[in-house]
């Protein structure tokens, strides 16, 4: 029977053995070395001046001094003294100085496996499954920058399938946004976790926006600048069960409510009732008729006067200055 553990090489108590307690002791102080060993340094060939208890050390290449020839071998400092223990292999120790883990194989210390970067699932306080691969259970989650911008990227293989965020309710979606079965964008709604509606999407070409279901009136529209210049679309005078289309002119226009005076130019239909009141026009200016042509053609002659009696005026002229002589009488031709 071996006197010795044959992993860790513990002394062991043998029959009829006197002072068993030293024997007991030498056990329990291997295992204090050797069990969770974590060692401050794995480069020094030349023992610390001043250790301290239960300091533990991986001795570096080319010892020196009290570590003389035992290059690899895991030195702790016990009661005074260094002690030595030859690693096996599959012995792990931690590094502090370098916050790394070093793996013993084939008589060399060798850094251990850093942990896959490829994990099949994986559950942060809960329970991944074959569709939610990964799950997190927790107040918060946050993605934080690394000295500059994040993005948070959704990769979708074809167009016709979706890409997108789910918000829902007891695990029944209720609201979702994202490219859902094309390349638009689109928020949607739901009720009841089934049936979708589409309240808002953008054409990827154009970037318009169309709102399929409506807008909720009354509409607020507000200048971009001046804040308190705005306008209201309201609908609460139509009757329930009525639609109205408002429909732009092909020209360029005002569109205004029809109060007070109004300016029309172009062709108009109006229909109803309505009244349409103007300004009288001016009377256009008299004109002169010119006399009728003869039967030869030729402008008749004018007619002759007859001569007025002595003393009396034509009667449209002025009557004569009493100093000046009468007017002849017209002659004929």
């Amino acid at each position: 029977m071996s006197d010795e553990t044959p992993i860790l090489n513990l002394p062991l108590i043998l029959p009829a053995q006197a002072q068993k307690h030293v024997t007991h002791n030498e056990s329990l102080r291997l295992l204090d070395i050797t069990v969770q060993l974590a060692v401050l340094d794995r480069d020094l060939s030349t023992p610390p001046a001043l250790p301290q208890e239960g300091d533990r050390y991986i001795i570096g290449p080319a010892p020196t001094g009290a570590w003389e020839g035992r290059s690899g071998q895991i030195a702790a400092f016990w009661g005074g003294v260094w002690l030595f223990i030859p690693p096996g292999d599959g012995w792990h120790a931690r590094v502090l100085d370098e916050s790394l883990t070093l793996c013993h194989q084939s008589g060399q210390w060798v850094q251990a496996a850093p942990p896959p970067e490829t994990l099949p699932r994986l559950g942060i306080a809960s329970t991944p499954d074959s569709a939610n691969r990964l799950t997190v259970s927790s107040p918060a989650t946050l993605f934080s920058h690394d000295g500059a911008g994040h993005q948070l990227k959704l990769n979708k293989a074809a167009p016709a399938d979706t890409a997108s965020l789910l918000f829902q309710t007891d695990f029944a979606g209720r609201a979702e946004m994202g490219l859902t079965g094309s390349d638009a964008f689109s928020v949607r709604v739901s009720a009841n976790g089934t049936t979708f509606t589409t309240a808002l999407s953008a054409n990827p070409a154009t970037g318009t926006l169309a709102a399929p279901e409506g807008i909720s009136a009354p509409l607020l529209l507000r200048d971009g600048t001046d804040p308190t210049r705005r306008a209201t679309l309201d609908v609460s005078s139509i009757s329930a069960g009525m639609q109205r289309n408002l429909t732009l002119p092909n020209i360029s226009s005002e569109l205004a409510a029809l109060g007070g005076t109004q300016t029309f130019s172009g062709n108009k239909t109006f229909s109803g009732t309505f009244t349409v009141s103007a300004p009288p026009r001016p009377s256009p200016p008299r004109r002169r008729t010119p006399p009728a042509p003869s039967r030869a053609g030729r402008p008749s002659p004018p007619r002759r006067r007859r001569s007025p009696s002595a003393g009396a005026a034509w009667p449209d002229r002025p009557p004569p200055s009493p100093s000046a002589p009468p007017n002849p009488a017209p002659t004929g031709r």
